[in-house]
């Protein structure tokens, strides 16, 4: 095999690389989004009730294995740093997010690019396999974010 031809395929195999890296980085952080979404919403919820109880409740809050007797108004403003806390945290994913959208959509771009201009096959049958099997990764990655 030239050297021409690695100097082709090594570039398209790190973009390939980087494209099944960002693929399984996009699917763990919305994995993350997703949690961070459903604790905001059980707080929320949590909030409203202890609206609704009377000033006068005795309530409890978990620390470690035991319940630890706290008045109500600290309890609801534990409940409202958690929720604020927690959203500054999605606001941070979904800044990484779109980081990371950007960073995938410029290597499939490159992709694209590289796969545009003419290229010398590859002589080694098991390289051509390598990619072909990469790009299916992607692609199942790809899939894989968008549901």
């Amino acid at each position: 095999m030239s050297s021409a031809q690695n100097e082709d395929e090594d570039p398209q195999l790190e973009l390939q690389r980087k494209k099944v890296i960002l693929g399984r980085q996009l699917i763990q952080l919305q994995g993350q989004l997703q949690m961070k979404e459903r604790v905001k919403k059980s707080t929320e919820l949590t909030i409203a009730e202890v609206k609704a109880l009377p000033e006068k409740t005795n309530t409890y809050r978990t620390v470690g294995r035991m319940f630890l007797a706290t008045p109500l108004p600290e309890v609801k403003d534990g409940l409202k740093k958690f929720l604020d806390e927690t959203a500054t945290e999605i606001t941070q994913l979904e800044a990484k997010k779109k980081y990371l959208e950007k960073q995938a959509k410029s290597v499939m771009d490159e992709i694209k690019q590289s796969e545009s201009t003419p290229a010398v096959a590859p002589e080694d049958e098991t390289k051509r396999q390598l990619l072909d099997d990469v790009h299916e990764l992607c692609i199942r990655a790809e899939l894989a974010v968008l549901n």
